[in-house]
């Protein structure tokens, strides 16, 4: 078919596909700082969702060790509870065996506040008072 055609087509022809190459390759061009633009666009964005990412790592840090204090706290005033009731029991064990020593003092004091007049009498003495 291009047998067919005169020089003067072929001329036309061949400055067409020349003008169309141009435009192509500006196309090409644009299309190539368009992608420029667009990897420069992706990068800041991964960029921020890095910091972003970052910044949850640091606050989940912070949440956790502020958990962790948190129950640390907990274990020591749980700690401290107990060794308060511990007290308050061995307090209240002590006081038992005071009220008991009182008790048999009080029961001591009765049996000789009884017999002391009778063994002072038996042997004819005053009684003394107590």
């Amino acid at each position: 078919q291009l047998n067919k055609l005169s020089k003067e087509d072929l001329v036309a022809m061949a400055e067409k596909l020349h003008l169309e190459k141009a435009g192509l390759v500006k196309q090409l061009e644009e299309l190539a700082q368009s992608n420029k633009g667009y990897e420069s666009l992706v990068k800041n964005l991964q960029s921020q969702v890095q910091t972003m990412q970052d910044a949850h790592e640091r606050e989940l840090t912070i949440l956790h060790e502020e958990s962790v204090s948190k129950s640390l706290d907990q274990d020591y005033s749980m700690a401290l509870v107990e060794l308060e009731n511990k007290r308050l029991r061995d307090e209240i064990a002590a006081y038992a065996v005071y009220q008991e020593h009182s008790a048999n003092l009080t029961t001591a004091l009765e049996t000789l506040q009884t017999k002391v007049p009778m063994l002072a009498e038996a042997h004819h003495m005053p009684a003394p008072t107590i």
